[in-house]
């Protein structure tokens, strides 16, 4: 009797503007040729382009697709509701953004990283704003990820291309996030009731997944791209200084590393990097502000109250550090 295949979920949070974006992520999922019995999962977050129109009557009907419905909340409530919702017998979970899709590797390597043992699954991605693929963004060459140094998983492929990871994995993180959550996938009882936090709506991805990789012991990856990124909206690529956006992604990024180092036990050099972040978002946010008033943007009031609840060291803390600036 043939072993039955490990139930893998798809998550895929949607809300967008442009017809066809869903169709081709959805389908890059399920013609991936696989070792996985695979459940996707859309929850439309009251998308202006409704999911039903992307979704293929077909799909629906077998219960590979399922589409959930929710009020808009966010990327963070629509993932939280895929995972609250998913099928029995889940074992691993992967989430997917509706404007990016899989390679026909992803599931693969991904099978061969779950079969070695790994609790954590991540691929290389390519986004079409840059030339080189994500593993090779980093400046400092001890941030690229390559094979080099790491552990050869035997796929019987002759291009083998998934390695388990040597090394601390969390520092990896802390100081370069070259995995983003449409690449990875993980063993679901490493943390079953882990949740993305709704309070943050830029940079909630990043406090996941270093959440995550706490409960993980074995993380594997693939030199192999699997995925590719879509144009989408990039946060970082359409911020105004002096924006509302660019308020809230600043003063999130302050709280994100404020959480980060309230809750994570972690070594003094991990300690200090998480605080040169925060000091360089406190600047980034205090940049933002001031250009906010000269532009009279609106949701500068609300932003001020926000972020200084948050943080109420916020003004002393950019005062301290422009104090001690090295002279020049």
């Amino acid at each position: 009797m043939p072993k039955p295949k490990p139930q893998l979920a798809v998550i895929i949070p949607y809300y967008q503007r442009q017809a066809g974006l869903l169709r081709a992520a959805v389908a890059s999922v399920l013609t991936q040729v696989g070792p996985f019995l695979v459940t996707v999962l859309v929850v439309d977050d009251s998308s202006p382009h409704p999911a039903d129109a992307e979704l293929d009557a077909a799909w629906l009907k077998s219960g590979q697709v399922h589409l959930l419905r929710q009020a808009n909340a966010g990327p963070s409530a629509a993932r939280n509701h895929g995972l609250d919702k998913l099928p029995a017998g889940t074992e691993y979970v992967a989430f997917l953004d509706s404007d990016d899709c899989w390679t026909d590797s992803f599931s693969t390597d991904a099978h061969a990283a779950f079969s070695a043992g790994a609790d954590l699954f991540f691929a290389d991605t390519t986004r079409f704003s840059e030339e080189q693929s994500r593993f090779h963004w980093a400046n400092d060459s001890r941030y690229r990820l390559t094979s080099q140094g790491h552990t050869p998983i035997d796929t019987n492929d002759a291009n083998d291309a998934v390695f388990l990871f040597k090394g601390d994995f969390l520092d990896f993180l802390i100081q370069r996030s070259n995995v983003i959550s449409p690449a990875f996938a993980y063993r679901l009882g490493c943390a079953p009731t882990l949740r993305f936090n709704r309070a943050l709506t830029y940079g909630e991805d990043r406090l996941f997944k270093l959440t995550l990789v706490r409960h993980c012991q074995r993380i594997a990856f693939s030199t192999r791209i699997g995925c590719i990124e879509g144009p989408g909206v990039n946060i970082f690529d359409v911020v105004n200084p002096g924006s509302g956006r660019a308020l809230r992604l600043a003063s999130d990024y302050v709280h994100l590393n404020r959480l980060l180092l309230a809750s994570m036990p972690l070594p003094a050099p991990q300690q200090a990097r998480l605080r040169q972040e925060l000091a360089r978002c406190r600047r980034e946010w205090l940049f933002n502000a001031l250009h906010a008033l000269k532009l009279r943007t609106p949701e500068l009031a609300a932003s001020l109250w926000l972020t200084l609840a948050r943080d109420p060291w916020l003004p002393l803390a950019v005062l301290r550090d422009w104090l001690r600036r090295p002279a020049t």
